[in-house]
């Protein structure tokens, strides 16, 4: 999320202070996004059936994902419509949170389903293969996004975000 502190600077118009507070709660929330996708996903294996299905424990994890994938929506809604440089504490605590939570959780989660459906001797490969997905997912995130800003509006490239969101979460339950 390399554009959030320029979105915060010239669009929300925050000071340094606070947009580096912004960005450093969204750490934060990473962090703790982190743990609880692991511990949350590792709970609904433990409580999947026992099964031949090779897809069992990813279909057991999915959940976790595509409730982060929802939270996230609702952080961005928050970012681009309930906050400002006028905002309270409280909003801005929560927004980064909820930010942080949901992409670091969903980072963490869909990496270990993807070393799930390699063969075990390869985890590691597949789990570079996860990471260097998520690494080019933030590469096309910047230019991207700060275009669509452009020429747009910030909002217009939040709602973008939104809807791609709905739309992974509509593929997800194919």
């Amino acid at each position: 999320m390399d554009w959030m502190p320029m979105y915060l600077d010239k669009e929300l118009h925050f000071d340094t202070y606070r947009a580096n507070v912004f960005v450093s709660i969204m750490g934060l929330g990473g962090i703790a996004g982190k743990l609880l996708a692991g511990k949350w996903s590792d709970a609904l294996v433990r409580r999947a059936p026992v099964s031949t299905d090779r897809y069992r424990l990813v279909k057991a994890r999915l959940p976790v994902s595509i409730g982060f994938f929802v939270v996230n929506a609702v952080g961005l809604h928050l970012l681009c419509f309930a906050t400002s440089a006028q905002s309270t504490g409280i909003i801005v605590l929560i927004t980064a949170l909820l930010i942080g939570i949901t992409i670091a959780g969903n980072v963490v989660n869909i990496s270990v389903m993807g070393t799930e459906l390699g063969p075990k001797d390869m985890a590691g490969t597949y789990s570079a293969i996860i990471t260097l997905a998520s690494l080019v997912g933030g590469i096309f995130t910047g230019l991207p996004l700060t275009t669509v800003a452009d020429y747009y509006s910030w909002n217009t490239a939040f709602i973008f975000i939104e809807l791609l969101c709905v739309f992974a979460f509509i593929i997800i339950n194919l």
